[in-house]
């Protein structure tokens, strides 16, 4: 089973005092090591980032029945983090935004949000793999800008995923592979990879556009969404 969690992190409404005392409430509920990261960030929503991903990291481990305070977080890669004692458990964590999510399956797994926006082409072009960012090019000229913001950040969660998953980050680089959106995504390595079956799992929400990727088959997909009150 692959379980998926959002948390919506903006406490509309809330001034900044309000926001610091429930960031106060949430510190005990946090594994230490991020509270000690917690306390390295500078910024109020940088901060209630942090501490969503740290109060879903928890959901991760109380749904495998893990003691969140007793655990051990090792770092591979790209700095991925897994879990030493529990090999067979694997995590990501990703934030834009006010928006969080995480993701927990018992294979590898990658995950990545991002608030839409407008597509940055030079970006695009310098990044992405040339099929890819000819399909945005087509779009700037044939359809909409909304049709080619949509498809960049499309494109760019699903390579990100792709990335986390492997644990290679920046060490392989996005244009050596390409990902073709449609029903399901499909992915083409330029170069030699290790044979693997990704499957991807798009979710659009409101503002944003998220994209988990699993080495191999997802099973049940469990999905949970809440705002920051609900968890105080």
């Amino acid at each position: 089973m692959t379980h998926i969690y959002y948390l919506d992190v903006s406490l509309t409404g809330y001034s900044d005092e309000e926001k610091e005392c429930v960031l106060d409430r949430l510190k005990p509920r946090l594994h230490p090591e991020r509270q000690k990261k917690l306390a390295q960030t500078r910024f109020l929503d940088d901060r209630l980032c942090s501490a969503g991903a740290g109060l879903l990291f928890a959901a991760v481990l109380a749904q495998a029945g893990i003691d969140a305070d007793a655990v051990r977080i090792g770092y591979r890669g790209n700095r991925k983090p897994y879990l030493p004692d529990f090999p067979e458990i694997h995590f990501n964590l990703s934030h834009s935004g006010a928006m969080v999510m995480a993701v927990c399956s018992d294979r590898e797994v990658g995950c990545d949000i991002e608030r839409l926006g407008k597509a940055d082409m030079r970006v695009a072009r310098r990044f992405f793999h040339e099929d890819e960012w000819k399909q945005l090019e087509v779009l700037e000229t044939a359809g909409s800008e909304q049709e080619r913001d949509d498809l960049f950040f499309r494109l760019w969660t699903l390579k990100e995923s792709v990335l986390k998953v492997t644990g290679e980050g920046i060490r392989l680089p996005m244009n050596v592979f390409c990902v073709i959106p449609g029903i399901p995504v499909q992915m083409r390595m330029e170069q030699k990879q290790p044979e693997h079956s990704y499957t991807f799992l798009e979710h659009p929400l409101p503002g944003y556009h998220s994209c988990v990727c699993i080495d191999g088959n997802p099973g049940d997909v469990f999905f949970s969404f809440q705002n920051l009150p609900d968890v105080v």
